[in-house]
């Protein structure tokens, strides 16, 4: 098994231990990564879930791993039901909560480029060339 860092809503989070990668299944621990999302694993009428609220979704054993006596669990058992995206890309797990990533940025994230015409010239203008500087577009829609 492969350690992993992770990424919660693109800052770094570092857990103990650290979340371990084996071939494509991600494991976390448990205890640590629900305390992370707001979360908790306990047992349910004597089977382990991973809750949030009144959410409890149940962890079948094969979902469970105990490692130096830490429980890690599969993140693919309980991730889509408590709205967590997540991926695995060059030894780092990122997971968004929420609709973060449809919804807008997050710190240091940024924007996409486009381009919108000039008021006075109409000539094509990108959002990259005003990098690095304070600038204000004001665009209107319509439906």
């Amino acid at each position: 098994m492969q350690r992993v860092a992770l990424e919660l809503d693109n800052d770094s989070l570092a857990l103990q231990p650290a979340a371990r990668q084996d071939d494509e299944v991600v494991w976390v621990p448990a205890d640590a990564f629900a305390c992370a999302v707001a979360a908790e694993c306990k047992e349910v009428d004597g089977q382990w879930a991973m809750c949030r609220g009144h959410l409890c979704i149940p962890l079948a054993a094969s979902e469970i791993q105990v490692l130096h006596e830490v429980r890690f669990v599969r993140i693919d058992a309980f991730a889509a039901p408590l709205d967590l995206r997540w991926s695995v890309e060059g030894g780092v797990l990122s997971v968004l909560q929420g609709r973060q990533d449809e919804s807008g940025l997050g710190i240091r994230q940024v924007p996409p480029a486009f381009e919108l015409p000039d008021l006075f010239s109409g000539e094509l203008v990108s959002s990259a060339s005003f990098r690095g500087r304070k600038t204000f577009f004001y665009m209107w829609a319509s439906w």
